[in-house]
Formats: C-alpha cells, sequence, structure tokens
C-alpha cells in the first residue's frame, strides 16, 4: 500500500509487482549502481587513521536532539553562518530568522481528538530539523573541540552521530566538555569493547594502530 504520486489517493499493490517494477529501475546502470554496503563513512580515510596504543575509539550520541534544540541555539549559528547560508537562499537575513523561528514557536499537531502547541525544540518531523541540528552542533564542536587540551586524531558526525579517537584516560573529560556547553544538548558516550565500536550501519574495529570496519 503506498500513496498515488498524483492524485490524493492511496494505491494498494501486490508485492510481487511491485519488486519486479523496482527491479526494472533499479537495473538501469545509466542511473543506479549497486553498492556492497551503505557508505556511511570513507574507508580511504579510515584506513589512513593511526591510533596511538593509548587512544581508544568512542562514539558520542546526543539525547533527543530535535526536541532538546533551544530556539538561541538555532539563531545564534544563523548569524554566525550567514556568509554559507544566503548562498543557498534569495531570502534576505532578516526574513530568514523570522521564518525559521515560526517553524520552531508555531509547530501545531492533533493527539487523540486534542490539539496541541510545541513550544520548545524543533518539530521532530520538519524538514527544517536536520538542518538546523546540523547547525547547532556545527558550532557546538568548533567552540569545544578547540578547547580541549588533547588532540583528537579524526572526528567524523553524521547528524548527531560521532565518533573518534581520545586518549584512554580523556573519554570522560570529553564526554564532559560536550555536555557543558548548553544544559539542553547532553550526550552519551560508548567506547570500544573488544577493539570494536559501532557506528550508524557498520562496525570499527581496531587493528593494532589501524582501524577497519566490517
Amino acid at each position: 500500500m503506498r500513496i498515488a504520486d498524483k492524485g490524493n489517493v492511496t494505491v494498494l499493490m501486490n508485492r510481487g509487482d511491485y519488486e519486479s517494477k523496482m527491479s526494472v529501475l533499479l537495473n538501469n546502470s545509466s542511473t543506479y549502481l549497486p553498492l556492497d554496503r551503505y557508505p556511511t563513512i570513507q574507508e580511504k580515510k579510515i584506513r589512513r587513521v593511526r591510533l596511538p596504543p593509548n587512544y581508544v575509539l568512542i562514539s558520542l550520541d546526543v539525547i533527543s536532539l530535535f526536541t532538546n534544540i533551544p530556539k538561541e541555539l538555532v539563531i545564534s549559528p544563523v548569524n554566525k553562518r550567514w556568509t554559507k547560508i544566503k548562498k543557498i537562499t534569495n531570502l534576505p537575513k532578516d526574513e530568514f530568522i523570522v521564518g525559521s523561528t515560526m517553524v520552531l514557536e508555531e509547530c501545531c499537531f492533533q493527539f487523540n481528538g486534542k490539539y496541541y502547541r510545541q513550544v520548545f525544540g524543533s518539530p521532530m518531523e520538519s524538514p527544517a530539523s536536520p538542518v538546523f541540528a546540523d547547525l547547532v552542533l556545527e558550532i557546538l564542536e568548533d567552540d569545544v573541540i578547540k578547547k580541549l587540551p588533547f588532540k583528537l586524531l579524526f572526528y567524523w558526525r553524521y547528524v548527531d552521530d560521532i565518533i573518534t579517537g581520545v586518549p584512554a584516560d580523556k573519554v570522560n573529560e570529553m564526554k564532559d566538555a560536550f555536555n557543558k556547553y548548553n544544559k539542553h544538548i547532553q550526550f552519551t558516550v560508548e567506547e570500544e569493547l573488544n577493539q570494536r565500536i559501532s557506528f550508524l550501519e557498520v562496525l570499527c574495529i581496531r587493528h593494532n594502530r589501524s582501524i577497519k570496519i566490517d
């Protein structure tokens, strides 16, 4: 069952017919290419990483990111990154900020016959929320990482999922530094276990000083 691409109707299809039509489309090699796995990590880059003996792999994840983004943390990055943002919008900065504020303040929905307005955070289903989240975390990581008293050998983030390598005795210090940025944006941390750690859809395996992915 799916929504038709034209008209406000629902179409019920036989699964076999649907899969057959999809196979025809995906077998067009001029448009689609098969992959062995989803390319969440650039393998060439991760293979170049060399971890010192005292470093460990960790991942960080934000707790309920979208619904915990304060409005001021969205508006501030818009001002700081306006040179970059204005290249992809025709709106003046003031109007862009007004529109962003409306998205954050005017989210209404219905549940069990009652209407609600979300008065804090970014709406879960809004297409603007991933953009807001990326802006907020971009400013956060720029501010936090430059103040760390130790070096991160690499740092990769996809939305709110982060993987990096830190000295083994600095894991909690890393977590505390990120969590002090804003009381609403709180991170959990996971440390490698048996030289393995999951990140998105892949398993990162530390082998001596190098990292392999599975």
